[in-house]
């Protein structure tokens, strides 16, 4: 059994689009959960989601342990 270049350029090739499908169906899916959120009242939930991934992701809260830049101290 050989193993050839185009063999596995196609595996590579293949594994990176059905990464990025999954990805966009796990936005879509995610969108969708804020638009049902926006429609049934619940701004609330969306406030808690929205601040809890500022603090996350944003850099100006890098003093806070749960920010991904955080360093310890």
């Amino acid at each position: 059994m050989t193993i050839s270049l185009e063999k596995i350029k196609n595996t590579i090739l293949s594994t990176m689009v059905m990464l990025s499908l999954g990805w966009v169906l796990i936005a879509l899916a995610f969108q969708v959960y804020c638009v049902v959120l926006e429609f049934t009242d619940q701004q609330e939930v969306l406030t808690k989601i929205s601040h809890e991934m500022t603090i996350r992701l944003d850099g100006r809260f890098s003093d806070n342990p749960k920010n991904m830049f955080y360093k310890g101290k």
